[in-house]
């Protein structure tokens, strides 16, 4: 793919996440790897939902005159660690972000959505944002995570491509709205050990033929 068209595929992102009430104002940051181990990423203090190209830098070249999002490191620390992974996303997601404001675990798999398509998530104690504090802290969980709560701030998403990581991150607050909703209605019941071992088997049927198809 040419520059532009990551560029395209990240404002394109960016405008779900505003859309989808997952950010508000200039909330969040994503960031999309190319086949050259270029970073692209959006620039600090822009709008996910009102991006054009130039909001649109990459990391490491200083030659623009918007600078990229302060939550870079977090993104290069993914990207330094995790070789499968295409794409981040940062946002706020009420729901999944209200887990992280009361250091509330992410409920066990309620759904079999939750192991087939976001897995386990692992909640990241707080630093400063934009901090290299923040961004070794989420270095510890990355062996077997793809989604992150962030203590106190929000919520992290990998994917490997800008559509994937914003379908978890979609999906994840799906997650946490029926959580918190049936906890109103009464005792929730999560999926059986045995149920869960066997979609995390069905769950890498399906990565290992998405890795194919790409």
């Amino acid at each position: 793919m040419s520059p532009n068209e990551y560029v395209a595929r990240l404002i394109e992102i960016g405008r779900r996440l505003y859309d989808r009430g997952l950010v508000v104002a200039a909330e969040g940051n994503v960031s999309m790897r190319d086949d050259d181990g270029r970073i692209y990423i959006s620039a600090s203090g822009t709008c996910l939902g009102r991006l054009d190209p130039s909001d649109i830098v990459e990391i490491g070249d200083f030659s623009g005159v918007k600078k990229p999002s302060s939550e870079y490191r977090v993104h290069v620390t993914v990207y330094e660690n995790r070789p499968d992974i295409g794409a981040v996303c940062h946002a706020h997601p009420p729901h999944a972000t209200a887990f992280a404001v009361t250091g509330t675990d992410f409920p066990r798999p309620l759904l079999p959505e939750a192991v087939l398509f976001v897995g386990p998530v692992a909640t990241v104690g707080y630093e400063t944002p934009g901090t290299e504090k923040l961004a070794e802290n989420l270095k510890r969980y990355l062996g077997g995570h793809n989604v992150f709560l962030l203590k106190n701030h929000g919520v992290v998403t990998l994917g490997q491509n800008p559509e994937e990581a914003f379908g978890r991150m979609e999906m994840v607050e799906n997650l946490a709205r029926i959580a918190y909703i049936a906890s109103a209605l009464g005792k929730t019941e999560p999926l059986g050990e045995d149920e869960i071992r066997r979609l995390e088997k069905i769950g890498k049927s399906l990565n290992s033929d998405r890795s194919a198809d790409d």
